[in-house]
């Protein structure tokens, strides 16, 4: 999901474990080897999620929060 206007990457630091990203292919890199999918299917996943887990930002950089 994309951030939230107003909140701050510190406003997403906030789970256990957090990894973060410098672009949203790296993140989906991750997250294909993890889950065995594509990259692709995880940069849809990446800007598609609804429940703050991943968390894409206008500089093109990823938070993942990991329960």
């Amino acid at each position: 999901m994309k951030y939230v206007k107003g909140y701050t990457k510190d406003d997403y630091r906030n789970a256990p474990t957090v990894l973060e990203f410098e672009t949203i292919e790296q993140a989906s890199e991750y997250l294909a080897n993890k889950y065995k999918q594509s990259a692709e299917y995880m940069i849809r996943s990446i800007k598609d999620d609804t429940n703050c887990d991943a968390i894409y930002f206008d500089d093109g950089s990823v938070i993942l929060r990991e329960l």
